[in-house]
């Protein structure tokens, strides 16, 4: 082996070498940071006329497991349902609980309430002239009276509430879509100058993970490496550019008010 091999397979060890301790060094720094997966330099031997002159780094790829990203996408938007479910949960606390128990009615739902002015009408009728049933009957509708005015004002802030939080949802969606497709263009420019994209690729899942956490999707990678993503129905998100969510919030939300997107 010549001098000049024997310092060009130096050279590129030692600077093969480099580049690893500084791709290790970063994944050690970055454990704990939200969204960075590890890094690898990945390491060929350089022939020339069937000896060995070297390695050379052909790059710096992430370590993704495609399927576990794919659940963690999934189970994203699973959890994204708990935000339905507390509104529900809401406003079956507004609507009260139903109860009976034999001919007494002891819940606090207005079915309840119904039933017990119902209960309080049928005794007065039987005895229209009694005081005491009178008072009963006004106060059973006045307290009926209450509740549905009760129930009406919290479902009417029930309402505004959701309206808010679509209108700040779609917000973060439609951010998340532009992230995405601004990324796409990043990583394919860096892609064919032969830049590594493992950083960027990081960004975008990232950015792909807060957006299932908002909505259901799917979504694929293209083969010039566009993440490409989609709603449950096939309605397109993401491909050449970021198609962007829609709404409006009302200014005023009340039982005459129709939210619409």
């Amino acid at each position: 082996m010549s001098l000049d091999i024997a310092r060009l397979v130096a050279f590129s060890g030692i600077s093969a070498t480099e580049l690893q301790i500084s791709v290790a060094s970063s994944n050690i720094s970055n454990a704990d940071t939200t969204g960075y997966t590890r890094k690898s330099a990945n390491q060929v031997t350089n022939v020339t006329g069937g000896v060995g002159t070297g390695v050379t780094i052909t790059g710096i790829s992430s370590n993704v497991d495609k399927l576990l990203l794919k659940s963690l996408i999934g189970a994203n938007s699973e959890l994204g349902a708990d935000t339905t479910n507390s509104y529900l949960a809401q406003l079956q606390q507004l609507f009260g609980s139903a109860s009976t128990s034999g001919t007494s009615t002891t819940g606090t739902s207005l079915a309840n309430s119904l039933a017990s002015l119902e209960s309080a009408l049928s005794s007065l009728a039987s005895s229209p002239s009694s005081v005491s049933l009178q008072s009963a009957a006004v106060s059973a509708l006045d307290d009926f009276a209450s509740q549905l005015r009760s129930t009406s004002s919290g479902v009417q802030t029930l309402r505004g509430n959701a309206d808010k939080d679509i209108a700040s949802s779609v917000q973060s969606v439609n951010d998340d879509l532009k992230q995405i497709a601004d990324l796409n263009v990043e990583i394919r420019e860096m892609a064919a100058s032969g830049q590594s994209t493992a950083d960027l690729e990081d960004e975008r899942n990232s950015a792909l993970q807060d957006l299932s956490s908002y909505m259901n999707v799917s979504y694929y990678t293209a083969s010039n490496g566009d993440l490409q993503i989609y709603t449950s129905s096939g309605r397109a998100l993401v491909d050449s550019s970021a198609h962007t969510l829609s709404y409006t919030a009302s200014a005023n939300v009340s039982a005459s008010s129709s939210l619409v997107s």
